[in-house]
């Protein structure tokens, strides 16, 4: 007898969809497609798929090789995405999940080479053309940076990512005065006592680490004002 294998994936995505699509009608939101994610890991690339939209970053399904070359990236972000170009590199992935992943350099002028983690895509040709055709997307007017901070060497950046001139939100589970992150947009301890990460699902229902922080409202909402 054949037996049908559990999914557990594909339902809690079925939920996760189900659950953004209610907050939406039940809040009454205009979702602001205009809106460039930047982000050090995965989660801009997320939180664009939770609401369907198309991709305006290139920072989608990668990551940078440390905290500090994503700190350069985020300083210099108008060089580096608009005169940038990657290049490919004899280096290979190091995660085993990933072993034939490709990495890339992104040069820039007189800027420091960075070195890119393509985790998901197959060569490094579609990562490139994938690259060029969201930095062409990026709309300056409207950035937001997503930044998880939870390890030593990215906890140590978080007072020069506060210095960044856009909007912002900071996932941490370290402790800093409130004076010392009025201008971030929100400030979230979390890690020490907590389960889940901010990417993983929470619950079978399709809650995942980052719903403590209201996403849809904060970074995609269309704000009244915005209407008039």
């Amino acid at each position: 007898m054949n037996c049908m294998k559990f999914d557990y994936r594909k339902i809690v995505k079925f939920f996760r969809k189900k659950k953004i699509k209610r907050i939406i009608k039940k809040k009454r939101i205009l979702i602001d497609d205009s809106v460039s994610i930047i982000s050090n890991n995965c989660v801009g690339g997320t939180m664009y798929n939770d609401l369907g939209l198309q991709f305006k970053s290139p920072t989608i399904n990668l990551y940078f090789d440390s905290g500090q070359e994503f700190l350069y990236f985020a300083q210099n972000l108008k060089e580096y995405i608009r005169f940038g170009e990657v290049f490919p590199t004899e280096r290979k992935e190091s995660k085993k999940d990933f072993p034939n992943s490709p990495l890339g350099l992104l040069r820039c002028k007189s800027l420091p080479e960075l070195t890119i983690h393509f985790l998901h895509y197959h060569s490094f040709e579609e990562a490139k053309i994938k690259w060029r055709e969201r930095c062409s997307r990026v709309n300056f007017d409207n950035i937001f940076f997503v930044i998880e901070a939870v390890n030593d060497n990215e906890k140590k950046l978080i007072k020069e990512y506060l210095k960044l001139p856009y909007k912002k939100v900071i996932f941490t589970n370290d402790f800093f005065e409130n004076k010392e992150v009025e201008n971030m947009v929100f400030y979230r301890k979390y890690g020490t006592g907590e389960k889940y990460p901010i990417l993983k699902f929470t619950s079978i229902f399709g809650a995942r680490g980052y719903d403590s922080y209201d996403f849809i409202d904060k970074i995609f909402a269309i704000k009244k004002e915005d209407c008039c």
